[in-house]
């Protein structure tokens, strides 16, 4: 499975700092937040861009997870009852 990391210390600076301000103020639109990062760590446009693009994907993933969090359970707990093999 391919990891999706931003490039970048900044970048990886405003992705964190997103989530954060995600969780403390939910109420706040995602084009601001990635507007206020961007100038808070001197982002260019294209890593605006990334940036944007990226918490998207999160938030499609989150939603996909909660509507099926019961089959992610089941699947959770099947797979913690079996031994790992060598």
């Amino acid at each position: 499975m391919a990891t999706i990391m931003p490039q970048g210390e900044d970048l990886r600076k405003a992705v964190k700092w997103i989530s954060e301000e995600r969780q403390s103020s939910p109420q706040k639109k995602l084009a601001k937040l990635v507007e206020e990062a961007s100038a808070k760590f001197d982002l260019s446009p294209a890593d605006a861009e990334f940036l944007f693009s990226f918490q998207e994907r999160i938030k499609a993933i989150a939603a996909r997870c909660r509507s099926h969090k019961n089959e992610i359970m089941l699947c959770w707990v099947s797979l913690s009852d079996v031994e790992p093999t060598r």
